[in-house]
């Protein structure tokens, strides 16, 4: 298991969806979403994810990475606040 590797997959995701409209944001709910990704060094991670609206108009992404050896216990976890269309 690549650490590096990982936190770079996940973050990288977690940007992908600040990225979206927020209306698209909103239609996400707080439904969770996964994705399979492959690392650079072969490393095979799943990635899960789950946005959430504050009361002051910004969005919370709560994402977690693990691989089939550490499934269903996260490797590496994160938090992304922001607003959508303005920069952090």
């Amino acid at each position: 298991m690549d650490r590096s590797e990982a936190y770079a997959l996940l973050t990288e995701e977690m940007a992908r969806l600040s990225r979206l409209a927020p209306d698209e944001l909103k239609a996400l709910g707080e439904t969770s979403i996964e994705v399979d990704r492959q690392g650079a060094g072969g490393g095979s991670y799943r990635v899960e994810m789950t946005v959430e609206q504050t009361e002051g108009g910004r969005f919370v992404v709560l994402g977690r990475i693990h691989d089939n050896d550490t499934y269903r216990f996260s490797l590496l976890e994160e938090r992304l606040e922001f607003e959508p269309g303005k920069a952090d």
